[in-house]
């Protein structure tokens, strides 16, 4: 309608809560307007003029002074964190020393053997070793190299009668002149004696033929150096004979026996050996130049004009001993059975 006051021209009326609230507020006691808000004054113990500090009579953290408050203190020489050391005899954790490692096996690792398991290992070992060295001897005919003795096809024997000389029951070997050089001579060769390889043969009891007789089989190896070896050590010297149809080589030679000349021969082959060594000593013709000497013969230790005689009557003495030796050989020497 025209004259009516438009909406926004009339005055708000409150509605129906809005007049509720505002008698609620006017029944309610009257406040007093609030006083003015004093105005902080200086703490107290500070000169008038200085403020309080925002965090009060604490001091800061990163104050250098000591003061009496609980907050953090500063740590000295160093920015970091510290061990503390452990305290003198106290109960806390103490370092612990390396222990040695504990015995048995680790993983990946084996296990010691027992002693007694190794010592039988060993034993069975040597055992086999043993086996095969009796089955590689007797595989290869019975022989072996070097010093040891092999099994001959031959065997020596001093029998009763040998070369047409008689065995002499009542002389030992080890008591005849030639023994000594002999026996020394066969030692050095490496190879000993047959059992019964040792005689005194002898035509006549103080007949002029009278020899010691010393035979053995073995690894005798080269004839010619063995027969080297067996020289006695009084050794004059030799020539070479033959040995007879059984086969091998021979020597001939002569040697010293204190002041006297005796004749030996022997005789070897690859398995066997003998020697024949004359216990009476040469003897030669007087020189017929020596007029002053009016027996027939003399010895080595006659006057030294009569040494060629006796080396002249070594040499016709040789031939006579190789032959006996041949003869000996044939009845002491014999094929193994």
């Amino acid at each position: 309608m025209a004259g009516s006051p438009s909406p926004s021209d009339a005055p708000d009326v409150p509605s129906g809560d809005d007049v509720a609230v505002a008698r609620a507020a006017d029944d309610a006691d009257p406040q007093p307007p609030p006083g003015p808000v004093p105005e902080p004054g200086p703490e107290p113990g500070l000169e008038p003029g200085l403020e309080a500090a925002p965090w009060g009579a604490s001091l800061p953290w990163w104050s250098v002074d000591q003061g009496g408050g609980t907050g953090p203190q500063n740590v000295q020489d160093g920015t970091g964190p510290h061990a503390v050391p452990p305290p003198p005899n106290g109960t806390g954790p103490l370092p612990v020393a390396p222990q040695p490692p504990l015995p048995g096996a680790g993983p990946g690792e084996r296990k010691p053997v027992p002693r007694l398991l190794l010592g039988a290992g060993v034993g069975a070992l040597l055992v086999v070793v043993l086996l095969a060295g009796v089955l590689a001897f007797r595989s290869n005919g019975g022989k072996k190299t070097g010093s040891e003795i092999t099994a001959s096809k031959r065997r020596i024997t001093a029998v009763a009668v040998a070369g047409g000389l008689r065995r002499d029951g009542t002389a030992q070997p080890v008591t005849s002149a030639a023994y000594p050089f002999v026996a020394a001579a066969v030692r050095a060769g490496g190879v000993p004696v047959s059992k019964d390889g040792a005689a005194v043969y002898a035509d006549a009891p103080g007949g002029p033929l009278n020899v010691l007789f010393m035979g053995g089989t073995g690894a005798v190896g080269d004839p010619v150096a063995f027969l080297r070896t067996i020289r006695p050590p009084t050794f004059i010297a030799a020539q070479s004979t033959g040995p007879g149809k059984e086969g091998g080589r021979a020597l001939c030679g002569s040697f010293a026996v204190l002041a006297e000349v005796h004749v030996y021969c022997a005789w070897a082959t690859k398995d066997s050996y003998g020697v024949v060594a004359s216990n009476i000593a040469v003897r030669a013709a007087a020189n017929a130049t020596n007029t002053t000497n009016t027996t027939n013969t003399v010895d080595a230790a006659g006057s030294p004009g009569t040494a060629l005689d006796v080396t002249a009557a070594a040499n016709q003495e040789i031939p006579v001993v190789a032959d006996l030796m041949r003869r000996i050989r044939q009845d002491v020497e014999k094929p193994r059975r």
